[in-house]
């Protein structure tokens, strides 16, 4: 999936996390760690500390009683995951737009090599990473908050499995163009405004092949019924600032 990784550690949970993106351990399943270490030629150990790292990451559940089975698929999980992202994604590459710098271009044109380096056709997801995932974050990565990367990471991962889906069904050269579209716009002399709105295209599109247009228009639906809840939060908030002029700024 990537480069060999510095430790038996990091290798366990490249491997796992392999296993289970791409459907070697099926959802709902059992992970049986001592034959799996057997097979992988490495020591329970490594494996049962990438479990709780996955688990974080979602894609594992663990349970006392059970050990650790592979999380499910479910269409609920996809519209929150994907929500979610369409919340956050566009919000953060907006903050990055705003501050792009040479240190960003140069982050950015790294990434977008890289990813054409490694694309594939027919579209294997896995073999796109980490590729594909360092492309989406270097255009998010002057945002101004790790929080919100680490966020998105988060999320990213737990698309993969989503991604792998709609792989079989998207057309290879339209994905390919969707990134070499969100590229242009960022590197262009715009506002960002075409990156955000391509980007919230991009991550939509799965939605859409996955799980039909239907989904996707809930998403939209949940997105967009209540348009005032923003400008109400803006709101309290700037009452807030107003009636506090003098707040500690060292307060959390």
């Amino acid at each position: 999936m990537s480069a060999p990784p510095s430790t038996r550690s990091q290798w366990a949970e490249r491997r796992l996390r392999q296993a289970i993106v791409t459907g070697e351990l099926a959802p709902g399943e059992r992970v049986p760690v001592e034959r799996l270490a057997a097979e992988w030629l490495v020591s329970p150990t490594p494996l049962r500390e990438a479990l709780r790292t996955l688990a974080h990451d979602g894609l594992l559940v663990l349970s006392p009683q059970r050990g650790a089975r592979v999380a499910e698929l479910s269409p609920v999980e996809m519209r929150d995951v994907y929500e979610m992202r369409l919340l956050l994604e566009p919000h953060a590459l907006r903050l990055s737009m705003r501050r792009r710098d040479d240190t960003w271009r140069s982050r950015v044109e790294a990434a977008w090599q890289a990813l054409q380096q490694v694309w594939t056709s027919p579209i294997e997801p896995t073999a796109l990473e980490p590729a594909h995932t360092e492309f989406h974050q270097s255009l998010m990565s002057m945002c101004g908050s790790e929080t919100l990367l680490q966020t998105t990471r988060q999320l990213a991962v737990k698309s993969l499995r989503y991604r792998i889906l709609s792989a079989q069904v998207r057309d290879d050269d339209q994905a390919y163009q969707e990134h070499r579209g969100l590229y242009e716009a960022a590197v262009g002399d715009d506002d960002g405004s075409e990156v955000v709105r391509l980007a919230a295209a991009h991550i939509g599109m799965t939605v859409l092949t996955v799980m039909g247009p239907g989904r996707l228009a809930e998403i939209v639906d949940r997105m967009t019924g209540n348009p005032s809840t923003a400008g109400l939060a803006l709101e309290g908030l700037t009452r807030l600032l107003a009636d506090n002029p003098a707040v500690d700024e060292g307060a959390t």
